[in-house]
């Protein structure tokens, strides 16, 4: 099953790492995409003129209104959102970074919640609609330098667990997929170089590859309708939590 032919998907997140490999995937597989970028960026642009491209911040809830109204008037219906924005950073807790918090609480908690302001009313419409967010194995375990962090990503975790119960009988799944590191330029916005030498660096230097996320994300997609895949725990084979 193809999960994604003739879908209308929402990605939000989509310049670069995951989300840049996601608009690669779905529109190879028929969907109709409509991708949220804070700055466009070549690669993007060069990768299909078939798709809707717009220009926003999930922090802004104007923003994402506007982009949802573009995505309809494109292509009318929304099938699937991919909540995939995220901010992180490492830092030590006792040297925090107020502007770097405020960033990773406003581009991943407020973010998600403009997301279900103004987005979820109109997946509500549709026969058989599919949320997912990427959260994080943080989400499910917390570490050291990224406390603030994972704080964020529990946040989306267990709002989405309780939205799963409430969702159901509006025929809603909602999927929780789980990255452990991937090789993404998340990676490279910290600033603290210390707290990055002392808790960010992988031991293995195993790394998921963006794709291997997708993958994940395409299982959940292509499943029957009537059979709920709630979560995805996906992690470089030498990593554990």
């Amino acid at each position: 099953m193809n999960g994604w032919q003739n879908k209308t998907i929402l990605i939000t997140g989509a310049g670069s790492g995951i989300g840049l490999a996601l608009v690669k995937k779905a529109l190879a597989e028929g969907a109709n995409v409509s991708a949220l970028v804070r700055r466009p960026n070549e690669e993007l642009q060069k990768v299909s003129k078939s798709f809707l491209l717009y220009q926003g911040d999930v922090r802004s809830r104007e923003d994402i209104r506007n982009w949802l109204l573009r995505s309809l008037e494109t292509f009318n219906t929304i099938d699937v959102v991919i909540n995939n924005a995220g901010a992180m950073y490492y830092m030590d807790i006792t040297q925090p970074d107020y502007q770097q918090m405020k960033t990773m609480i406003d581009t991943n908690c407020l973010g998600f919640i403009h997301l279900i302001q103004e987005v979820l009313p109109q997946l509500l419409k549709s026969p058989q609609g599919h949320w997912i967010n990427i959260t994080s194995d943080a989400g499910r375990q917390a570490f050291p330098g990224l406390a603030i962090y994972s704080g964020t990503k529990a946040f989306v975790e267990f709002s989405a667990r309780a939205m799963r119960q409430e969702l159901m009988k509006h025929q809603i799944k909602i999927t929780n997929i789980q990255p452990g590191n991937v090789q993404t330029p998340l990676h490279n916005k910290s600033t603290d170089k210390e707290a990055v030498e002392r808790y960010g660096t992988i031991d293995s230097g195993q790394y998921l590859a963006p794709d291997d996320v997708v993958n994940a994300i395409h299982f959940a997609l292509a499943t029957p309708f009537e059979v709920a895949v709630n979560e995805i725990l996906i992690e470089p084979f030498s990593e554990s939590i």
